[in-house]
């Protein structure tokens, strides 16, 4: 069994490792570490390659640490992600749903990527969508990234994204927040994540903290590797208002470009319910350069809090304390995937291959299953020596079997009678079989609700995620989508008997349609029932009919449609009992019933 986890955070800069165990359910800080590379920014690919397997070399030389759980981290832009909204579903539907979705989402093919998500868990109102984090990355730089680690000797068992495990980490710990900002400025990559809540959204800003180095180099003619020792070890006022004047414009590159990211967020919350941020999170080597917080704080209007020390983690004796106090907030990332390997952290998203995962499970298996074995084994040995002793019982229960088995023949022969008495029975419930009603009707209407395109449409997708609010074309493209989609909240297949145009009795399906979509305002502006009806007809009704005759499924009377209210949630009529009604100016639904007889 595992004595712990060891979460590493393997950067284009340094490996950091945070070594935890659960001892009688507190988390405990075994062991941490820094294994920084050579400050080389015109690095290759290659060069890294050989930077990462020197450090994973030193890091198992230094701590040997096989027999733990090992969680790794994937950087952010290797990662894709999106926050989407999902329209109420049973917890059984929704992994189909969220198939479907990410098929649109995911701009690579599906098959070329490990993809999974998670729903934020929360209270939902009835008909409320619900809210899922979507994540995704490809097959090959998972491989690749695994094939590195493996080289160096190390099994991975859990690969997260780099944001979500910071993400964890500070969840864990706790700011006192439920809306704040969390900014990851590392050497070559920053991460923006934005907590709403129950949920977040991260961003990948192209702001580095290579950006703040290269700045103090050309402006003082430095070396690169002087440069960046400058950067967070200034000594003295005069010097650190130096190297912040030469900071200036990447800072406000940096704050131009949080300001852009909150602005899209906001854009997305429901109309007159925007999210309000009024602390930041600052974490990363490069925030501890002079006035980096300061200015971060006046710019943005934001409250900045640094982590100064761990409230929940217990630190044993031994760990390197000088390590853990200069650099605690870099440790970010590793301490949320050692985290997450105790089963503490609220996103406990796996982005190993499925192939992996099972690997992993059946290697859990192996002791069990070799414990059962031996067990087995003394089963066996126990009834060979035991078996010497029941021979004879043996041959007595032989003789009594014997008298036992004459009463057998007397009563098989009374059971066959009764079996011939049966055959007619079975004749006629076969008969009763041939008049059920064809079985693949439901695929044939499910397919048919498949075809069409107001029940199938999603939402749009915008290049490099950003939607300005001043983009008109953009807001209405996001109105549009949801004007011309259709919900079904319900539907029923009935099967009766009923007289068809020529009196005869005929089998007939009743498929029932519940559903509801954007009210259509009429010329006053105002919602209007008969424009929604007409719209639901030609959108809904009349596409359906074509689809189901084409799968041989005839009508045996027209549609008949029958509208309902005009509500302010998108529920069943049945859940929207006591609902006070809409106030004007605000969303309106349609809801509609549709009854469409078919004959079989």
């Amino acid at each position: 069994m595992a004595s712990g986890v060891w979460g590493l955070d393997v950067s284009k800069s340094s490996l950091k490792a945070v070594h935890l165990e659960s001892v009688k359910g507190r988390v405990e800080l075994v062991e941490i570490d820094v294994i920084e590379y050579t400050p080389v920014p015109s690095r290759d690919e290659a060069g890294l390659e050989q930077e990462i397997r020197m450090a994973l070399s030193t890091f198992i030389g230094r701590h040997k640490p096989k027999g733990n759980l090992i969680a790794a981290a994937l950087p952010t832009h290797a990662t894709f992600n999106r926050f989407i909204k999902l329209p109420p579903a049973q917890p059984e539907r929704l992994h189909s749903i969220v198939q479907y979705e990410a098929q649109q989402h995911i701009p690579f093919p599906i098959n070329e990527v490990i993809w999974t998500y998670e729903k934020m868990e929360r209270v939902y109102q009835p008909g409320e969508e619900i809210d899922v984090v979507l994540l995704a990355v490809k097959k090959e730089l998972v491989d690749q990234f695994l094939a590195l680690m493996s080289v160096s000797g190390i099994r991975v068992n859990i690969v997260q994204f780099a944001p979500v495990a910071l993400y964890n980490y500070i969840m864990y710990e706790g700011v006192g927040e439920r809306n704040f900002v969390i900014l990851d400025v590392g050497a070559n990559n920053t991460d923006l994540i934005l907590v709403d809540d129950n949920k977040f959204w991260v961003r990948n800003l192209p702001i580095v903290g290579n950006d703040f180095t290269k700045a103090i180099q050309q402006k003082f003619d430095l070396p690169y590797a002087e440069a960046e020792n400058l950067k967070v070890s200034v000594s003295g006022a005069q010097q650190a208002g130096k190297i912040f004047t030469a900071l200036q414009p990447v800072l406000k590159d940096l704050v131009g470009e949080i300001h852009r990211s909150i602005g899209y967020y906001k854009s997305l919350a429901p109309l007159g319910k925007p999210s309000n941020f009024t602390k930041i999170v600052t974490v990363g080597n490069a925030t501890r350069t002079a006035y980096f917080d300061e200015f971060i704080s006046q710019r943005l209007q934001m409250e900045v809090i640094k982590l100064k020390e761990w409230k929940k983690i217990y630190i044993q004796p031994g760990v390197n304390q000088e390590i853990l106090n200069k650099q605690l907030p870099a440790f970010g990332v590793a301490t949320g995937l050692a985290l997450q390997g105790l089963n503490v952290t609220t996103n406990r998203i796996n982005l190993l291959p499925p192939e992996l995962i099972k690997t992993a499970q059946a290697q859990k298996r192996k002791p069990l299953i070799a414990a059962m074995a031996g067990l087995i084994a003394l089963i066996l040995i126990m009834l060979y020596f035991s078996g010497k002793n029941t021979l004879s019982s043996l041959d007595t229960a032989y003789q009594n079997a014997r008298t036992k088995n004459t009463g057998y023949d007397k009563t098989k022969t009374a059971l066959d009678k009764i079996t011939k008495g049966i055959e007619p029975l079975k004749t006629q419930l076969m008969g009763i079989s041939k008049i059920a009603p064809d079985r693949g009707i439901y695929l044939k209407i499910i397919d048919s609700f498949n075809k069409i395109p107001a029940l199938q449409k999603s939402g749009p997708v915008f290049a490099n995620d950003y939607l300005e609010k001043e983009n008109e074309a953009d807001i209405r493209q996001l109105k549009k989508f949801e004007e011309d989609k259709i919900w079904i909240l319900k539907w029923s297949v009935e099967i009766r008997e009923e007289k068809n145009r020529a009196g005869v009795m005929e089998q007939v399906t009743a498929l029932t349609i519940t559903g509801g979509l954007v009210a259509r305002n009429g010329e006053d502006g105002k919602p209007n029932s008969k424009n929604s009806f007409d719209f639901m007809q030609k959108n809904l009704t009349e596409p359906l009919v074509v689809e189901l005759e084409a799968r041989g499924l005839k009508l045996s009377e027209p549609p008949k449609a029958k509208p309902g209210e005009l509500v302010s949630q998108l529920r069943l009529p049945e859940e929207s009992k006591g609902t006070p009604p809409a106030s004007e100016g605000e969303k309106q639904y349609f809801l509609f019933d549709v009854v469409i007889t078919l004959s079989l």
